[in-house]
């Protein structure tokens, strides 16, 4: 049976949104999603989950930005049966170890060896933000935390985030990578260190541009693929740079090389 990507959103997968950060929480599925028609792909979207530290015993999820509430999250998603987690960056809210861990932990906790209880896979597709790369900086976070320079440094994500990255999701850490889930490509761009500090405005969508012009020409034009990254700063911006950016990412948007909109069927 042949599908066009239109007809994908509109039949074919199911989206679940829980955002329950920040004192919101809401659920939504896709616009025109079917009730009760079986999609060929399911998976979560999370983003911005900003996790401080892990939970203790007795305490609630709206307490100090713990993980409980992302943990809880990822059960709903374990109920719903999806065949991915998406979280687009902004994890670990002042970019240091211990909350990344915390991340894994409630992965783990829900997800053990990245699989349902029942043996089915589930993939991560995770995404690190500025947050991540940079939020040991903010408020001086990590200064406070570690006055001792040397021993700040073990604990900042960005001094080694391939192999904290490692250590926490058991899987290599690249600036974009690409995985096939049930078929469907999702591809994945880190904020990394070519989006730190005025990369984040002129070049948000370097990574993805450069696999595209390799790759893109290799996809089936009759399915979507599924880009996660996390948004470029560009409202920190003044006024005049964020039209700028905002007219370059709309026109690197429309140049990437992945058949017609919608394909012709």
């Amino acid at each position: 049976m042949n599908m066009t990507r239109r007809g994908f959103f509109t039949g074919g997968a199911a989206f679940a949104s829980l955002g329950a950060f920040a004192g919101n929480r809401f659920i939504l599925a896709a616009a025109g999603f079917k009730a009760g028609s079986k999609p060929r792909l399911k998976f979560g979207v999370l983003s911005d989950i900003h996790i401080m530290r892990a939970g203790k015993d007795g305490e609630t999820m709206t307490s100090g930005m713990n993980n409980l509430t992302f943990k809880h999250a990822l059960e709903w998603f374990r109920g719903q049966g999806v065949d991915a987690v998406v979280v687009a960056g902004d994890m670990a809210d002042r970019g240091m170890d211990d909350q990344l861990m915390a991340v894994a932990d409630a992965w783990y906790s829900v997800f053990p060896g990245d699989k349902y209880p029942d043996g089915r896979p589930v993939e991560k597709v995770f995404v690190t933000g500025n947050h991540d790369w940079r939020g040991h900086l903010y408020g001086g976070a990590a200064v406070k935390k570690y006055p001792d320079e040397a021993e700040r440094n073990r604990h900042i994500l960005q001094k080694d985030m391939a192999g904290w990255w490692g250590k926490a999701f058991h899987e290599t850490y690249t600036p974009l990578y690409a995985k096939t889930i049930k078929g469907y490509t999702f591809i994945g761009s880190h904020w990394d260190r070519a989006q730190v500090g005025h990369g984040s405005y002129d070049q948000p969508f370097g990574l993805i541009e450069g696999y595209m012009a390799k790759n893109g020409k290799s996809f089936d034009p009759a399915l979507p693929f599924f880009y996660v990254q996390h948004p470029a700063r560009v409202r920190f911006a003044t006024p005049a740079r964020r039209a700028e950016s905002e007219s370059r990412t709309d026109s690197r948007i429309q140049a990437l090389p992945t058949g017609e909109w919608p394909p012709e069927s």
